[in-house]
C-alpha cells in the first residue's frame, strides 16, 4: 500500500494518516521521511503506538472528535463493527464514516489507501459511493481472500481501496465509472450482490458454496 501510494504520486515527506491507527503497524512500514498522525480510542493501544512511533502525532480521542490538518494521503486498516454514526447529515456504517471524514481532511491529489469492509463496494445502495464520486475519483480495488485476516480470529472479505481526491470543479476522472453500481449474482440458488467490474472465474461461479463465497481480485 505504500508503495502504491509513492506510484500515486504521495510526496515521501508528505503528511500521511492512519486512522484507528491501533499501534500503528501501517506506520511501521512507511518509507523514511513519511510523516505521520495517528488517532486512536484506544488508550493502551495509543500509548504503545506513542512508544513506538515518538516522532508521530498520537492522537488518543475519537476519530470524529479529531480536528486534522488537509493530508497528502490516508492509509490503514479502517475498524469494521455494527455500528452507525452520523455524518453530514448521514447515517454510515463505521467503516464507511472513517472514510469519508478521511476524504474530506485530503488536499486535492490527495490519495486514500485504506482496507475496508466489501460491503463499501457491494452494498446495494450506492449512496455512500455516489458521495464519494463527487469528491475523489476511484483509481482502484484490491479484493483479499476471505482468509486474509484468519490469523487474528476473523474471516471477513475486505477490500483494498484507492481513491483520489479531486480539486473543486476538476472533472471526476474515475478507473471505472461502473465502480458505483453493483448486479446480481445467482449462485447455488442463492442471489449475491457484488460490484459489476469483479470478474469471477467460471471455476469459482460453479463450485464456491454460497455460504462461504469468496470472490477473486480484480
Amino acid at each position: 500500500m505504500h508503495d502504491a501510494l509513492s506510484r500515486l504520486g504521495v510526496p515521501q515527506d508528505g503528511v500521511a494518516l492512519e486512522p484507528g491507527c491501533g499501534v500503528g503497524n501501517c506506520m511501521s512500514q512507511a518509507p523514511a521521511g513519511r510523516r505521520f498522525i495517528g488517532v486512536e480510542l484506544d488508550s493502551l493501544s495509543g500509548r504503545t503506538a506513542r512508544v513506538l512511533h515518538p516522532t508521530a502525532d498520537i492522537r488518543i480521542e475519537n476519530f470524529g472528535d479529531t480536528r486534522l490538518p488537509k493530508l497528502d494521503a490516508v492509509i490503514g486498516n479502517v475498524p469494521f463493527a455494527d455500528v452507525k454514526l452520523e455524518y453530514q447529515g448521514q447515517k454510515l456504517s463505521l467503516h464507511d464514516f472513517f472514510i469519508a471524514k478521511s476524504v474530506d481532511a485530503l488536499k486535492p491529489g490527495g490519495v486514500v489507501a485504506v482496507v475496508t469492509s466489501h460491503y463499501t463496494l457491494d452494498k446495494q445502495n450506492a449512496g455512500m459511493r455516489i458521495d464519494l464520486a463527487e469528491k475523489a475519483d476511484f483509481l482502484g480495488a484490491v479484493r483479499l481472500p476471505c482468509d486474509a485476516f484468519k490469523a487474528e480470529g476473523t474471516e471477513v472479505t475486505t477490500d483494498i481501496l484507492f481513491l483520489r481526491k479531486r480539486a473543486p470543479g476538476q472533472e471526476p476522472n474515475h478507473a471505472d465509472p461502473e465502480w458505483l453500481e453493483t448486479s446480481v449474482l445467482g449462485i447455488d440458488k442463492a442471489d449475491l450482490w457484488e460490484m459489476v467490474l469483479d470478474d469471477l472465474s467460471r471455476r469459482t461461479r460453479s463450485t464456491a458454496p454460497a455460504s462461504r463465497f469468496c470472490r477473486s481480485a480484480t
